[in-house]
């Protein structure tokens, strides 16, 4: 029998310029598909960068995560924050001397705004003549001496005489929406996403109100604090679904801690502002105060109907017509 020859050789009686072009095609064959499968997952990487929604029906490979399941708090911050964050309770239950905190009474999360005492918690009504609990994260629970009420915001400011300078968080006043966020309950970090912003009194409202509050994509236990990811506080979830921005805190709390009381600048008048409601006239106004109905008597520059475009030169926004 003939000897078995080696793979790399031809076989007997073959063309050997035929072999070889028949080796080269095989190796083009092969370089040419590697080259192919390599450029449609660069291609569809592309897509998914420059269209993070898909294309029509089609799904690309990209780097936008809108999954609440895989965003994380950053662990620094998370470390951080358990100290700066205080829980108010209406009552601490009593039994034969064993004292605890039931879920039923809780009211809300605080944060602390001075290092000298003042907490700041969302709960919607006026408690500042009721006794209330606070406790930190290990429990303690914190002597209370005052408490202030804002009927706007539904803030309520509480004062501890704690033995210990107090830790501030920082602010975040811009919101972006699909931005994620993070609230801290039952030693338990959980996620969600800011879905859309949303006027806060679609009817009109006075210029010393919030205008605007967001609405999450799942809902979440009411009246705790949200943070984004390095663990700055965004604002307040005032309902199921709806953060409360942190710039309404802004606004007011300069002026608190100077005076330890509420004080709003206001025009004395109730309206709505271009960007919650459209205001037609000959030229396009993006950014104005239109004047539905004045609620101080008082004022006799302005009048219903009026629109506000600028004071002192400043164009008139949400945000600088309260200042």
């Amino acid at each position: 029998m003939p000897k078995s020859l080696p793979p790399h050789l031809p076989k007997p009686m073959s063309n050997l310029k035929n072999h070889q072009l028949s080796e080269r095609l095989k190796l083009l064959f092969v370089v040419s598909v590697v080259s192919l499968l390599a450029g449609l997952s660069g291609a569809s990487i592309m897509f998914g960068w420059l269209l993070p929604e898909g294309y029509g029906n089609n799904i690309f490979i990209s780097s936008k995560n809108k999954s609440t399941e895989n965003s994380t708090i950053d662990e620094s911050a998370r470390k951080e924050l358990t100290d700066k964050i205080y829980f108010i309770y209406s009552q601490a239950t009593k039994i034969n001397g064993l004292q605890y905190l039931d879920n039923n009474n809780f009211l809300g999360e605080a944060i602390a705004i001075s290092s000298d005492g003042w907490l700041v918690v969302y709960v919607g009504q006026n408690l500042s003549t009721n006794n209330i609990v606070a406790v930190n994260h290990k429990n303690n629970l914190e002597k209370i001496s005052q408490k202030v009420y804002d009927q706007y915001t539904g803030l309520l400011f509480i004062k501890i005489d704690s033995a210990n300078q107090l830790k501030l968080v920082n602010f975040q006043n811009n919101i972006i929406e699909d931005e994620p966020l993070f609230v801290y309950r039952d030693k338990k970090w959980q996620s969600n996403y800011i879905d859309k912003k949303v006027s806060a009194d679609p009817s009109g409202h006075l210029d010393i109100e919030p205008a605007w509050h967001y609405v999450l994509k799942n809902n979440q236990q009411k009246n705790l604090v949200a943070f984004d990811q390095r663990g700055n506080a965004l604002g307040f979830l005032t309902s199921a679904n709806t953060l409360l921005n942190i710039k309404y805190l802004n606004r007011i709390m300069p002026q608190f801690l100077s005076n330890k009381s509420i004080s709003y600048n206001s025009l004395g008048i109730e309206g709505f502002y271009a960007g919650e409601k459209p205001i037609v006239t000959d030229k396009p106004i993006t950014e104005a105060f239109a004047v539905s109905r004045l609620s101080n008597t008082a004022q006799t520059k302005l009048k219903a109907g009026d629109i506000i475009i600028e004071i002192d030169g400043v164009v008139v926004s949400e945000d600088n017509l309260w200042y």
